[in-house]
């Protein structure tokens, strides 16, 4: 774990970083997409997701990725198509926050939700769009948090 987290950590330097790794240099890809079947991705598709989301991607979380769940955006289906667990499919959130998304809020019986945006219709590349329970929409990126108009609205 500890090595993990020297690999993620943004104060650590790139010979901690090699050092954490055994001595080798880890070079991702972030324009590349991969994909596994079963559940648990390997370490080099959860190093990639990690890399490209060094934060936990709940709105205004600020919870560091190497120690984070790693949550199916779409939901992984036992008994579903192959490949379900990819670096597009995949994105870190922290314990608290990967269970507020899976579990249904006690008060609407609604949960959080959240998709990748699509930047063929006029969103923004390389971020997230969430809708809380009472369906306030905020989308996420690299830089942060922000709230999102309803589409309704626009």
């Amino acid at each position: 774990m500890a090595e993990a987290a020297a690999r993620f950590d943004p104060e650590t330097t790139e010979a901690e970083r090699a050092e954490a790794d055994g001595g080798r240099h880890l070079t991702i890809d972030l324009t590349t997409h991969d994909a596994v079947n079963g559940h648990t991705p390997p370490d080099q598709i959860a190093d990639h997701v990690r890399t490209r989301w060094p934060r936990c991607v709940f709105p205004f979380c600020t919870r560091s990725s190497c120690t984070a769940d790693l949550d199916h955006c779409d939901p992984y289906e036992q008994d579903g198509p192959p490949g379900q667990t990819s670096t597009a499919n995949l994105f870190p959130l922290c314990r608290r926050h990967h269970r507020m998304r899976t579990h249904r809020e006690l008060r609407t019986g609604r949960r959080w939700t959240y998709r990748p945006t699509n930047p063929t219709q006029n969103e923004p590349p390389n971020a997230l769009i969430w809708t809380s329970p009472t369906g306030l929409r905020y989308l996420v990126d690299r830089d942060g948090t922000r709230p999102w108009p309803d589409p309704d609205t626009t």
